[in-house]
């Protein structure tokens, strides 16, 4: 079920040259979620089936485009993305949180654990910008200190 509606999203969103990957998490959200669920978890399982879109767009923009675009010679480069250790951490918590979740039949334990470590990767996901624009201002600051 999963596989169609994310599937059905994407030849749709094709058929109407509109491609936008969170219109197939949105397909995919009502397949990933066990209902009844307690109304805190919602914002969780969204993620989910972000983290799952975003897999799809990264695999999709990888047949069909140069993905990743080509960025400039400081951009951080890490396991082949364009992007830091942090990110790229956070990154591979996301997927493991998921792969976690999606083992739910064999038990709830592993599924609890890939929603911490998937709320986990999202929040550092969430801080990371601006943590580095804290840190960035901050080195600003002491660089302009000195100069002085």
């Amino acid at each position: 079920a999963l596989g169609l509606a994310v599937a059905l999203a994407a030849l749709f969103m094709q058929l109407a040259d509109a491609d936008h990957p969170p219109a197939a998490a949105t397909a995919a959200i009502p397949v990933l979620l066990p209902l009844p669920m307690p109304p805190l978890l919602l914002p969780l399982h969204m993620a989910w089936g972000a983290v799952v879109a975003v897999l799809a767009a990264m695999t999709w923009n990888g047949v069909w485009f140069a993905y990743p675009a080509p960025e400039g010679e400081n951009c951080p480069k890490c396991l082949g993305l364009h992007q830091d250790r942090t990110e790229t951490g956070a990154f591979l918590a996301c997927v493991l949180g998921t792969a976690l979740m999606a083992l739910h039949p064999l038990g709830n334990g592993l599924y609890e654990a890939g929603l911490g470590i998937l709320g986990v990767g999202g929040l550092v996901f969430v801080l990371h910008p601006v943590l580095t624009a804290l840190s960035s201002a901050r080195e600003g600051a002491r660089t302009s200190a000195g100069q002085r």
